[in-house]
């Protein structure tokens, strides 16, 4: 089980570095032709703002965007940070001035990411899934995470323990929880997870 869950953690860690380069790619393009749609989210890579964008992917169709068409995406999403009203203020914003053939290049572009975003986001979801009930089936009374999983990891490898530990604070505060201090991963940890002589790997 302990092979099996590390391996998940690696395949977690390798998809989230690569939705961030994803994002950065969407951020870059928004940059060049729709810097509105920045001001809205923390995350562009986030399952909310690529529908909203699909929706409205250049200016000229945000203008013509109904406030309706928004509430439904949020509201969808459960995104309650907004309101309709103000995300369709920032959407309408005069847009930028651009050359002929950039807003089309940079949509173009975006539409590309935006599918394997969606793709890597659900690969993601199946990865938490399968490392969530083995490591936080439930909570010591400390607050730190029990089962016999963790204990395992904590045991024989160290990475994968630190993963948890790493993880703690965003779930304690989900569940009220008082968070630990974060606990970064050691040199030891480092070896453990990428020595391709340990026999866990075989």
């Amino acid at each position: 089980m302990i092979v099996e869950l590390r391996e998940w953690s690696r395949i977690s860690d390798d998809l989230q570095q690569e939705r961030n380069r994803l994002a950065n790619r969407v951020r870059e393009q928004l940059w060049r032709y729709y810097p509105q749609m920045l001001k809205l989210p923390h995350d562009v890579a986030d399952e909310w703002f690529l529908d909203l964008w699909s929706q409205a992917p250049t200016p000229a169709k945000a203008a013509r965007m109904r406030e309706s068409t928004i509430e439904r995406i949020l509201k969808a999403h459960r995104i309650r940070r907004w309101q309709a009203s103000e995300v369709a203020r920032i959407l309408k914003q005069q847009p930028l001035s651009v050359a002929p053939g950039v807003t089309e290049a940079a949509s173009a572009h975006i539409r590309a990411v935006a599918s394997r975003i969606k793709a890597v986001n659900q690969q993601l979801k199946t990865a938490h899934r399968r490392l969530d009930p083995a490591l936080w089936p439930a909570r010591s009374a400390r607050g730190e995470p029990a089962g016999a999983a963790l204990r395992a990891a904590r045991r024989g490898d160290p990475a994968l323990y630190a993963r948890a530990r790493k993880d703690q604070p965003r779930r304690a505060a989900r569940g009220g929880l008082a968070a630990p201090a974060p606990t970064r991963l050691s040199r030891v940890a480092l070896l453990v997870r990428g020595c391709p002589g340990d026999p866990a790997q075989r």
